[in-house]
């Protein structure tokens, strides 16, 4: 095979590396459905939402991605929310052009839990790909003042980025629906189980948390296409270091 034609296969190798890291699939969960379900546009195109309407434990289901694919990640809610207070129009109607998918219905309603600090509500998405990492996104927003701060983890971490920083609690009235703050956690990696797991809890008693919408971003993992292309760099040069 002459150095061209390894060059041009070396190249699709690369590309294709490329295209893999962005092909990265999006899942988008709606958390209520009393002011309808989210629809709309999410960055100028179609998206498909995946609506939660029990806020009681329960599984869900299967989620779709955004083209209304299945993703074959499950979600339940593992620990009910509380049920005088889910699905309310209490997360104050926004659309912020800097979050391309906080659309009205989804930041508008909730599922909250609180009063205690023994009261904890959790999501959980199973059937994971191990090797696969993932970026979870999360829209926590109360449109009224008060005691609207908690702990939010996903797999036992505080969130990387988003109104509190470290093991500071997030305000769903200062952080969310003022600041429009979203938390986000990077490259979660799914437990033994196959499974990630997002647990809000309230931060003192007689306070509240929400959750309003999620953001599930499916990452997968390049490596062995990127292996590929520098084995495939490593023949070309040793070719033309023997010519």
């Amino acid at each position: 095979m002459n150095s061209k034609r390894l060059l041009a296969i070396v190249v699709c190798i690369v590309l294709a590396a490329g295209a893999q890291v962005g092909s990265a699939r999006t899942a988008y969960i709606d958390f209520g459905d009393s002011q309808g379900a989210a629809t709309g546009l999410v960055d100028g195109s179609p998206a498909e939402w995946n609506v939660v309407t029990d806020w009681t434990a329960h599984t869900f289901g299967t989620l779709a991605d955004s083209d209304g694919a299945d993703t074959d990640i499950e979600l339940a809610v593992t620990t009910g929310f509380n049920t005088t207070y889910g699905d309310t129009l209490t997360g104050g109607q926004w659309n912020d052009p800097a979050i391309p998918w906080s659309v009205g219905a989804a930041t508008h309603e909730n599922f909250s839990v609180g009063s205690s600090t023994s009261s904890t509500g959790e999501i959980t998405l199973s059937d994971l790909e191990p090797g696969l990492t993932y970026t979870i996104s999360l829209i926590s927003s109360r449109d009224s003042s008060g005691s609207r701060d908690g702990i939010y983890k996903v797999n036992g971490e505080f969130a990387d980025v988003g109104g509190a920083s470290g093991s500071n609690p997030f305000n769903a009235y200062t952080d969310g629906y003022q600041t429009h703050d979203v938390m986000e956690w990077w490259n979660v990696a799914p437990d033994a189980s196959n499974e990630i797991r997002l647990f809000v809890t309230p931060n003192a008693s007689g306070h509240y948390n929400y959750i309003n919408a999620m953001k599930v971003e499916i990452v997968p993992e390049p490596a062995t296409l990127s292996l590929l292309a520098l084995g495939g760099l490593g023949a070309l040069w040793r070719r033309r270091r023997t010519r």
